[in-house]
């Protein structure tokens, strides 16, 4: 029931202007921020990540033991945070409350040793692009390898995402191509311009631009587009789109809005 109320929210989304409203505002300074699809969302400061409560509230906090720099998080699934240490060439798994439930896992033991990107896999699992060597990895949640495959890009992949049947990599240009794991077959998409942190929605890529204030969604079948324009006036550095809220930061505000649908 929950799947079919959120596309059915995030389709009203690309037929209808959306109303955003600021719920509130929080005078905290971040360097990045991520939502998941319960409307908690997560920031990133100073090498401490920080989970908040669709209020704002702030629930837990994590930072490495030895300082190890926080590259990336994906929270697809809040109960396995997936965090990534670049330098080290690892990434750790966090619960709801940011706590440890899993050792460093090294991606030098699946014979990764140039720049990764990693995400949480919708079909459980992770998975896993070797920039250098140009190579779609997969490994279980046991942390064997299931997957290895060539794949024929010109381009710098700089992001990755999925859903069940597709991996999503998202060129330096902009570009998005898909990677179908089942077939082989590859394809370019008609979305052009994302951003490097772009999220699936159903068969829309959702992401924010700056040069229009607003989160702005492709339908990466199709190719329509709509936009869900923000309410702040100053200057935003990034957003991210929750069940029902949108999470943006400046130099030294968060900003909660919420979403609702024209009567």
């Amino acid at each position: 029931m929950k799947n079919l109320f959120f596309i059915f929210f995030i389709f009203s989304l690309s037929i209808s202007y959306s109303q955003v409203s600021i719920e509130k505002t929080l005078k905290i300074s971040v360097d990045e921020i991520f939502a998941d699809d319960f409307d908690n969302f997560y920031t990133i400061s100073n090498n401490i990540l920080t989970k908040y409560n669709y209020k704002g509230k702030k629930v837990a906090s994590f930072s490495s033991e030895i300082g190890s720099e926080i590259t990336y998080i994906d929270v697809k699934n809040p109960q396995k945070i997936l965090v990534f240490f670049r330098n080290e060439n690892e990434f750790i798994l966090l619960d709801n409350k940011l706590s440890k439930i899993s050792e460093e896992i090294s991606l030098n033991d699946f014979d990764i040793f140039g720049d990764a990107l990693i995400k949480n896999a919708t079909i459980g699992g992770y998975w896993i692009y070797d920039t250098s060597k140009k190579q779609v990895l997969k490994i279980n949640s046991n942390f064997k390898l299931e997957y290895k495959k060539d794949i024929k890009v010109n381009s710098k992949i700089i992001s990755i995402s999925d859903n069940s049947e597709n991996i999503f990599l998202l060129k330096n240009s902009g570009d998005l191509m898909a990677y179908n794991f089942n077939t082989g077959n590859q394809k370019e998409l008609p979305v052009y311009k994302l951003c490097k942190n772009f999220k699936i929605i159903e068969d829309n890529i959702a992401c924010y631009s700056g040069n229009l204030h607003s989160i702005w969604l492709q339908n990466y079948m199709t190719g329509k587009k709509s936009k869900i324009k923000l309410p702040i006036k100053t200057e935003i550095i990034r957003a991210s789109i929750g069940k029902n809220k949108i999470f943006s930061f400046n130099k030294n505000k968060v900003y909660i809005s919420k979403i609702t649908k024209p009567n």
